[in-house]
């Protein structure tokens, strides 16, 4: 056992963790001069705080908070069309968009305002933790929605946050210590089925939750799940030269499911003057795959490649957190974690030529990745001249990401040949410390005003364990920010913001390794330097009961952005590419989000919640190397969502439809090489049912119009259209609350 693998489950074993210990219906409320914000939620729960008469929870939040946020609590996620993965509810939000995913409906890749692949953060309970992709995201499906007590998407960066994530940052708060013993648990059994090849596959989940408050000083909150979700796809991809004439047709048929099971165990003491918790977690993730892909050329001559895919995942560890009260005025907070995530991949590929077996070809890659954070913060609150809420407090993390990469190959006469080069086979450490000041003014009763600052230092040292090559870079962050609300009315505010945010390169980026692909070769660079963004926002948002109306314009000014450029430089046939900051930019736009309830008309028939977004999206950078402009990769221009849930409680009956339309994005993997992928619609619809006082039945379907992934890509030399079919998933589930 490694030394990070005994710590790892020492901690476990002494377990620890964050938010808050206010029970969910006696709370109490915020402190006189304290900022309503995502600290609020943590500490009081998203259900207790009231910053208006006219609306309540995570609404009052948003209206009462300097900080640009939106967010969802688990009362209202929990009713929503898809809500057993934790992407798919984050997807439903204004300005989310998970393309670029395998395929359809998969929303295992969560962007935020249409931007690229890793350039949003996730956050769970205080800390972003560890996974095993290259980038510096994380895979929302693997945390169980059980264990959530809301989702805050912070839109714009505040100082007592890292800056890390220029498109925005997912706060995940788990939930409430309960003032009363409860138990939930939710059974599920579904169906996905393919119509272009016959395939279908079977989907579960089970899952359960409990928790109590078993004296004043004590309660807990314990969460369990599993499941399964299968993804079956049909891909047909024609490539065609520059005549027109086909050269080659590939028909792939893939089964793949992804199982899950979570593990969270939610501690908290209570004290007088404060609080302490302590959060032990077990997260694990395993994609299984089977592919099978025949490739006709336009001799006559077919090659056929069946593949396997195993590569199970872990992330376990555990937080503490401390909160104590000096005084009214003036509290002090500590947290502390340890995560560690791995990776077991085992692929193998069978290669067939007119139907003889040619080779097998195998890989295995191990992942090892672990986090170590710090952190204390002060808050003083004080009247001079107007109310203030000033935060100070520091940060430091400790990040090693080891990555090791073994290929071979096995002759039809059994003879096997070391094929390994130096893709992914390296080390990544990562040193990193914070500090900032934030101060929160009252100036008037209508007029509140954010302005801080955060300096962030990181050195980063990187080494490829294959041939030796090294790299280290050093940088410094002085991020400001100002953020101005102003309340017009009761319900009605008006805010602007500007702020400065990073992204700090993905760990593959910056490794002196390669990435050998079917036609290229992909480098690292350890020359990387951080993308950085000025962040300006204004916006009006109105909240009466329980409709909420949202408006916002958007601009960030991005600097020394980073992608994959082609080097000009030819390897065995082979195009050389290199990540690089390749230059600087623009993504603007404009966000809409309604939500509008019938239900104060009439209670029983005009139960319906309408619910909808718009985004709308430009981007442009200019290439410094060449000068060319052009539009952001990977980015739709617009983005829509909308549904309607009608709820008949005299019967216990409740209906649900909700869309997601992504409009067209344009990949550049080179400068002769792009894919467009076409706009794509994902319908979903639910019904549910009460068949006892605490038992409901749902059926809920997805995909509905059967849609398809279309994409059409450009070589020098070639054209290639495809289409992706993943077909309808039905799932049968049962609800029980007591």
């Amino acid at each position: 056992m490694s030394t990070h693998t005994r710590i790892s489950v020492t901690l476990l074993l002494l377990a620890v963790n964050i938010p808050t210990l206010a029970a969910e219906d006696a709370v109490p409320r915020p402190h006189q001069g304290e900022t309503l914000t995502v600290e609020t939620i943590r500490e009081r729960g998203p259900e207790a705080i009231e910053a208006a008469e006219s609306v309540t929870g995570l609404d009052a939040v948003r209206l009462g908070s300097p900080n640009p946020l939106m967010g969802v609590s688990r009362e209202e996620f929990s009713e929503w069309t898809r809500n057993d993965r934790l992407g798919d509810i984050v997807d439903r939000m204004p300005g989310v968009f998970s393309g670029g995913d395998e395929h359809l409906g998969e929303n295992k890749d969560t962007r935020l305002r249409g931007l690229k692949h890793g350039w949003t953060r996730m956050e769970y309970g205080g800390i972003t933790l560890p996974d095993i992709s290259p980038g510096r995201d994380f895979r929302l499906n693997k945390v169980s929605p059980l264990s959530i007590g809301s989702i805050v998407i912070l839109r714009s960066p505040t100082p007592e946050y890292d800056s890390d994530g220029i498109a925005g940052r997912i706060l995940l708060t788990p939930r409430a210590i309960p003032d009363h013993t409860y138990l939930e648990a939710k059974v599920g059994y579904g169906m996905t089925t393919e119509s272009n090849s016959d395939q279908d596959a079977e989907g579960y989940n089970v899952a359960v939750a409990t928790g109590t408050r078993v004296s004043e000083g004590f309660g807990f909150n314990i969460y369990g799940s599993v499941d399964r979700t299968p993804v079956v796809s049909y891909v047909d991809t024609v490539t065609r030269n520059t005549a027109g004439a086909v050269t080659k047709d590939v028909v792939s048929e893939e089964d793949k499911h992804w199982d899950n099971a979570n593990l969270v165990t939610d501690l908290g003491f209570l004290y007088d003057h404060g609080e302490f918790r302590i959060r032990p977690m077990y997260l694990y993730q395993n994609e299984v795959r089977a592919t099978d892909a025949l490739t006709t050329n336009s001799s006559g001559t077919t090659s056929r490649e069946v593949t396997s895919l195993d590569r199970p995942q872990q992330t376990y560890g555990t937080t503490l957190d401390h909160r104590h009260h000096f005084t009214d005025s003036l509290e002090l907070r500590w947290d502390a974690h340890y995560f560690v995530a791995t990776e077991e991949k085992y692929t193998d590929k069978e290669v067939y030529t007119n139907e003889v077996f040619i080779r097998t070809e195998s890989n295995q890659r191990s992942i090892t990745h672990w986090v170590g954070q710090f952190g204390a913060k002060t808050i003083y609150r004080f009247e001079q001249l107007c109310s203030h809420e000033l935060k100070s407090g520091f940060q430091v993390r400790k990040r090693d990401f080891d990555s090791d990469y073994d290929k071979w190959n096995t002759s039809a006469s059994g003879v096997v040949t070391d094929t390994t080069n130096w893709e992914d086979n390296f080390i990544l450490r990562e040193d990193y410390a914070a500090a900032f000041v934030q101060d929160t003014m009252e100036v008037t009763k209508e007029l509140t005003v954010m302005l801080g600052a955060r300096y962030e230092y990181v050195t980063t040292d990187t080494e490829s364990t294959f041939n030796d090559q090294t790299g280290s870079s050093t940088t410094s962050d002085l991020n400001p920010s100002m953020h101005v609300l102003y309340q017009i009315a009761d319900g009605l505010n008006a805010r602007a913001s500007a702020a400065r945010s990073i992204n700090r390169p993905g760990y593959r980026d910056m490794a002196p390794t390669s990435n050998e692909g079917s036609t290229t070769i992909t480098l690292g660079n350890p020359d990387l330097i951080p993308e950085t963004a000025w962040n300006y926002e204004a916006g009006l948002e109105y909240g009466v009961g329980r409709t909420m109306l949202g408006a916002t314009v958007f601009r960030k000014d991005l600097e020394n952005v980073i992608e994959v450029v082609d080097t000009g430089v030819d390897s065995g046939g082979k195009d050389v590419l290199q990540y690089d900051n390749v230059g600087d930019g623009f993504v603007q736009g404009i966000e809409f989000d309604q939500r509008l309830s019938l239900r104060d008309l009439n209670q029983e028939w005009c139960a319906v919640t309408i619910w909808a977004s718009e985004t709308f999206l430009e981007s442009e950078i200019t290439e410094t190397r060449t000068g060319i402009t052009r539009q952001l990769s990977e980015q739709s221009n617009v983005l829509f969502g909308f549904g309607a849930d009608y709820d008949i409680e005299s019967t216990g009956t409740s209906f649900g439809l909700g869309a997601k339309y992504q409009g067209e994005s344009e990949r550049i993997s080179s400068a002769t090489d792009t894919t467009i992928t076409d706009a794509t619609w994902y319908l979903s619809a639910k019904a549910e049912q009460r068949i006892a006082k605490q038992a409901t039945v749902a059926l809920s379907i997805d995909n509905l119009l059967d849609e398809t992934i279309d994409k059409h890509r450009t070589t020098a030399t070639t054209t290639e259209e495809s289409t992706d079919a993943v077909g309808i998933s039905a799932k049968l589930s049962l609800s029980m609350k007591f």
